[in-house]
């Protein structure tokens, strides 16, 4: 594992492919998650909403617009949001650190202390620039 990158991507994640995650998702965006995506072809009206002050991902049918449920699989995964990458770890505001989302994802055990000390710098950034470009702002 590249600490520089980390994603869940080369992580002790073991990650079964379940697509819970992709289930009435109200995952938040920030303007370069936008961007990349827009840069894909795709409108921002459809796949961005704004939930509770913040740019999210847009659900169709109790689902993430993105998610394609026969195959189980993300049609963006490569350029799929920050937040999305680093899932089930996520930075919990109350407790100002990154924490593994235990209640949604079953496999969140699997995560190591290294990786959610390793996410910290990463989900900071990220969260910062999330608050610096909600809608409230612009």
């Amino acid at each position: 594992m590249k600490l520089d990158d980390l994603t869940t991507e080369g992580s002790s994640l073991d990650c079964d492919r379940c697509g819970k995650c992709c289930i009435d998702t109200s995952m938040q965006l920030s303007l370069d998650d936008i961007l990349r995506l827009e840069k894909l072809g795709y409108a921002r009206k459809d796949f961005v909403r704004v939930k509770d002050g913040f740019y999210t991902l847009k659900n169709l049918d109790g689902v993430c617009f993105f998610f394609d449920a026969k195959p189980r699989n993300c049609r963006v995964y490569a350029d799929r949001p920050d937040g999305c990458k680093y899932y089930p770890i996520i930075y919990s505001l109350d407790e100002r650190r990154p924490v593994t989302d235990n209640e949604e994802c079953h496999r969140a055990s699997t995560v190591t202390e290294l990786e959610l000390k390793a996410s910290a710098p990463k989900l900071a950034r990220l969260v910062k620039r999330i608050l610096q470009y909600s809608p409230k702002k612009e």
